[in-house]
């Protein structure tokens, strides 16, 4: 990601179009904003919307001094308030290295974010928060257990016709963390091979994120390729459902398999989930670490009271909810992530059926056949995004109401992972995006839709105040 700035938008755009119309515009001269008013109001805007500024605690090299200093510049120049955004990329455009200052929400850190709360309190300005360091939301403090989680499996081929005793591969797993799913059986002949195979397969699993900026996600209910397919030796079977086989109980828990297996070659799958490889994005120093788990409720929890619950109380009433206004998480750089502790539970309940039987397809097995397998595909990424909006993003709205305060994350993009960018600015107090103009980052309009995206979630949900960043690091008014 590269430097940002906070805009909140400005509701003038629509003051603007409202007073350019000919004098045979037929809507009432009276609802109509005077030009002169609406000049002097923006190069001297109400407070409503006053300039707040993204807030670079850069590497988190802050001091006293520099609060004081920043803060009665942002005053002087008429601004509302700012976002503390406490980041790396210091180095970025070939700029020097700068020393690292207190580590993010340690001791020394809360003390530096407590006493810009007081002088931004003197000076009459309110402050918003990004809630870890970096972009998206993880850290050192993250342990594999509420890491974002992915799926994976070992496969063997076996011939039936009697009783097998096998100790199944364990997947491959990482960070030490593995859990089992399932284990399964399907035959494997040659009359069920298939030489047409799903496409584009790891993008419909959320193996990945689509891209910088998404593209037309049609592909994704489709089997054309789009140039990413690796031609491969492995052998893809079109497996019909009804004839796969449930093993997990007969697996021990070191994975020892015990089948009186039928008659026919068979191809066994031992299917669990590990930690993914993504880490932090852009944080300072010492905030690397695993990222966190974007669809288990559980794991925000433990997020918000180990790192933000103690800065909170820190802050304490006499700025959490007044100075203290609004908490942010920047954009999804986090890559792919597709299981959860709860997972084949949250499916069952959300699309009305059993997964178990499909996973195959993380292998690029077809069930039943290919249309059947791209409806049980855009099923599974539907229970993503939907776990993601409600165990994510909706427990930050709660947690952040509950201390009278709003939400403001960049939630819909522009890095395009297994989510609904939609149904999470549901959950947010101002919708947020970014790259409201051109710029080296998004140089063309396709790359910039998500501004219209978070316009018309903006009109949906009844929300007034749009966010949007720049890659300039200026600011825009609200």
């Amino acid at each position: 990601m590269s430097w940002k700035t906070i805009c909140w938008e400005a509701i003038l755009l629509g003051f603007l179009f409202s007073c350019t119309g000919s004098d045979k515009d037929p809507m009432d001269r009276k609802y109509q904003i005077d030009y002169d008013y609406l000049k002097s109001n923006f190069q001297q805007p109400d407070r409503t919307y006053g300039v707040n500024c993204w807030w670079w605690w850069l590497n988190g090299n802050v001091t006293k001094e520099a609060i004081t200093k920043d803060l009665e510049a942002m005053k002087s120049r008429n601004f509302q308030g700012a976002m503390i955004f406490d980041a790396g990329g210091h180095n970025q455009r070939g700029n020097k290295d700068i020393p690292a200052g207190p580590l993010f929400g340690s001791e020394e850190w809360t003390e530096l974010f407590v006493f810009a709360l007081d002088e931004a309190k003197r000076l009459g300005l309110e402050i918003g928060f990004n809630i870890q360091s970096g972009w998206n939301l993880g850290g050192p403090c993250v342990t594999p257990q509420y890491a974002a989680k992915q799926l994976t499996y070992s496969e063997r081929k076996v011939t039936g016709g009697k009783t097998l005793r096998l100790q199944l591969a364990e997947p491959d797993i990482y960070k030490g963390f593995y859990k089992d799913i399932v284990v399964l059986a399907f035959p494997s002949n040659k009359e069920n091979k298939t030489n047409e195979p799903v496409s584009n397969l790891d993008l419909k699993l959320g193996f990945h994120e689509l891209g910088g900026s998404a593209p037309d996600c049609r592909f994704l209910l489709e089997n054309n390729t789009r140039g990413r397919e690796k031609k491969t030796d492995k052998t893809i079977y079109l497996i019909d459902i009804a004839r796969i086989v449930d093993l997990t109980t007969q697996m021990d828990e070191k994975g020892l398999l015990s089948w009186d297996a039928p008659e026919g070659d068979w191809n066994i799958m031992r299917i669990g989930y590990t930690c993914t490889r993504s880490e932090v994005s852009t944080s300072s120093r010492d905030w690397q670490g695993n990222v966190l788990d974007y669809m288990d409720r559980n794991a925000f929890d433990y997020y918000w009271n180990t790192i933000v619950e103690p800065i909170l109380q820190a802050a304490d009433e006499k700025h959490v909810g007044s100075t203290l206004k609004f908490m942010e998480t920047d954009s999804w750089e986090c890559g792919g992530m597709n299981w959860t502790d709860t997972f084949a539970d949250e499916f069952r309940s959300y699309c009305g059926y059993d997964l178990k039987l499909y996973l195959p397809l993380i292998a690029g097995h077809v069930v039943d056949n290919i249309d059947t397998s791209n409806a049980f595909l855009a099923d599974f990424r539907k229970t993503i995004a939907h776990l993601v909006a409600t165990n994510h993003y909706a427990r930050f709205a709660e947690h952040a109401h509950r201390h009278n305060m709003g939400i403001q994350p960049e939630s819909a993009g522009p890095h395009a992972g297994p989510l609904d960018g939609m149904k999470n600015y549901g959950f947010s107090d101002i919708v947020m995006s970014e790259f409201w103009s051109p710029s080296p980052h998004r140089p063309r309009p396709q790359d910039r839709f998500f501004i219209k995206q978070a316009s018309s979630a903006a009109h949906i949900y009844g929300k007034k105040i749009v966010g949007a960043f720049h890659d300039d690091r200026s600011a825009l008014e609200r």
